[in-house]
């Protein structure tokens, strides 16, 4: 049974397949026999159906979904397919190896379902194993784990047990007990520890096995080889290991500061050198800044400039037009005096009122005042 549903999950999918058969049969019963007809065959996978043509044209088609496929001994090459009707497809192939690709074609569309269900029912059983298999190897190594943790507490305590009983051996018997033996007792108390170190190292790996998941045939090989290769150090009576772990350390220890040192020294040199560029561009801004007020204040004072010649301008063009305006009117005062025949002292008394005004505005504006048309040494007057 177990290979009968192994066999139909290795089955493959569905595939199509077209090619030329002899058909016996006519109409989708097939019960009306005919002589052999060659008609071309498609197989379609997705409808699981076998569509028959003649002359390009469609001549009808059947589901092949769960029909019997067999070979026919009533014509060399031939097989048919007995479908879930009842009714008998005759078909026959040009050689055995043509029949056969049709045989296993169609077979893949008509246990489809099969095929499906099969597959289903071994992953099923599959995933199951699995999932036992899984259980059954965390429990192994949670049991393992358990057995390492409490091995390795045993030897710590054991080792504790024997460095106290050391030092009491050494504490009672120093008057008689020679610096060689103290270092004996010392060096068999270092070896328990060391022994109880490497127990509780075995037990930090057998648990680091569990997290992992791993099985438990391949924790305990795994096992077997940490305890080869990582065997616990025997110290000797000079205690010479320990002295040079010391010195390790030590050397290690210096090159960490070392290290730092330079980290630090290279920070700073760093901060150094940014500070630097940061004074620079600050002196760079400030000079931007100056030629930015100077430039400020230069505009201001050639603002202030123009707007004092436009004023002088305007003042000048001011005092010009009065003096224009009462030289026209004295003019117009002489030209009617000489008509009316007016004193000639009023008419001086006015000249000299418009030379004091020539010689006002003359003084104000700072030009150059038109000539006098009526000067004294001429006599006219």
């Amino acid at each position: 049974m177990a290979s009968d549903i192994r066999a139909l999950a290795a089955m493959p999918d569905p595939y199509a397949k077209e090619g030329f058969l002899e058909k016996q049969g006519r109409g989708r019963t097939f019960k009306r026999h005919t002589p052999w007809q060659l008609r071309k065959f498609q197989l379609d996978p997705a409808k699981r159906e076998l569509v028959y043509s003649a002359d390009g044209h469609t001549r009808g088609s059947v589901s092949v979904a769960g029909c019997v496929v067999a070979k026919e001994p009533a014509k060399r090459f031939a097989f048919s397919l007995t479908l879930v009707a009842g009714d008998v497809l005759l078909l026959c192939a040009h050689d055995e190896a043509d029949r056969l690709e049709w045989i296993a074609a169609i077979e893949s569309s008509a246990k489809w379902d099969e095929v499906q269900a099969a597959r289903k029912q071994l992953g099923d059983e599959e995933r199951a194993a699995r999932e036992a298999a899984e259980l059954a190897q965390k429990q192994a190594a949670t049991d393992r784990k358990e057995a390492a943790v409490r091995r390795a507490r045993e030897a710590r305590e054991k080792a504790l047990e024997a460095t106290q009983k050391a030092r009491a051996r050494i504490k009672a018997d120093a008057p008689a007990t020679s610096s060689e033996d103290a270092n004996d007792v010392l060096a068999t108390a270092v070896n328990a520890v060391a022994v109880a170190k490497y127990e509780e190292g075995l037990a930090r790996k057998e648990a680091s096995v569990v997290t992992r998941g791993t099985g438990a045939a391949a924790s305990t090989a795994t096992t077997k080889e940490e305890e080869e290769e990582e065997a616990p150090p025997l110290v000797g009576t000079t205690l010479q290991a320990e002295l040079d772990k010391d010195e390790m350390k030590r050397g290690m220890r210096d090159a960490r500061e070392r290290a730092a040192r330079e980290q630090e020294a290279a920070r700073l040199e760093a901060a150094a050198a940014r500070a630097a560029e940061e004074a620079k561009l600050e002196a760079r801004a400030a000079d931007i800044r100056r030629h930015r007020d100077l430039a400020a204040d230069r505009s201001t004072k050639e603002a202030a400039a123009h707007d004092a010649l436009e004023k002088q301008t305007m003042v000048h063009k001011r005092d010009k037009g009065e003096f224009d305006t009462r030289h026209k009117e004295m003019n117009d005062l002489i030209h009617l005096g000489d008509a009316e025949g007016g004193a000639a002292s009023t008419i001086e008394d006015k000249l000299d009122r418009i030379r004091r005004d020539k010689g006002k505005v003359h003084h104000t504006a700072r030009v150059v005042a038109p000539k006098d048309p009526y000067p004294e040494d001429e006599g006219w007057l």
